[in-house]
């Protein structure tokens, strides 16, 4: 209801993981029509059909470009960019934190805004990107460990003994609530799962 209120849209059937941090068993329990990957999951197609679900595959270089600093984007530059480094009618998935526009990135509210606003580039759904490009899809029967860092792999997540104890015990809390229905233990559990718990805890413990 938030989002229909907010946005005017009901939410779609998609799963967008923290980070983009995947790997084939992680995949393979989602149950999602479609999913947001990196690139680095070892194919650069936007769409490609893993078994029953599609992936909408990010492209890295337009997502440094959007997350750079200190550096004050310009929308119309962005959108010639865009133009002269993509085939007419392909897709380019540029998935990214919210807290991009407006929280780190003060200004960049109104860039978003400018490059919303474009008509040289046609903006839809990830929902009816998967519609469009879903059936001409190329298959992927596996995907390689992957998130949208640099370098590849999960270093910021598993390279601190603080970090690893804070994921057993994720691991422990999920087995205990498991058969539990209760809205409010899965409000705070949705808290507890963030991913920035482990990604500031790089070098802090």
């Amino acid at each position: 209801s938030i989002i229909k209120g907010t946005l005017g849209t009901h939410p779609g059937n998609g799963f967008f993981p923290p980070e983009l941090a995947l790997n084939n068993e992680s995949l393979d329990r989602i149950e999602s029509e479609y999913v947001i990957a990196d690139e680095s999951i070892g194919n650069t197609d936007s769409v490609v059909k893993y078994k029953t679900k599609y992936l909408l595959v990010s492209n890295k270089e337009m997502i440094e470009v959007f997350r750079s600093y200190p550096n004050k984007l310009d929308a119309k530059k962005l959108v010639t960019y865009a133009l002269e480094n993509s085939e007419e009618n392909s897709l380019t998935v540029v998935p990214t934190d919210v807290e991009v526009f407006g929280h780190h990135y003060e200004e960049r509210i109104e860039f978003l805004s400018q490059f919303l606003d474009s008509k040289e580039i046609e903006f839809i759904t990830a929902r009816e990107a998967v519609q469009k490009f879903g059936p001409h899809a190329p298959t992927l029967s596996s995907i390689k460990l992957s998130s949208w860092q640099q370098p590849a792999g999960l270093g910021l997540w598993n390279g601190t003994v603080l970090q690893k104890q804070y994921l057993e015990f994720a691991h422990y809390v999920t087995e205990c609530v498991h058969g539990i229905e209760d809205e409010h233990v899965m409000q705070l559990l949705d808290k507890g799962w963030s991913s920035c718990y482990l990604f500031w805890q790089i070098g802090r413990a």
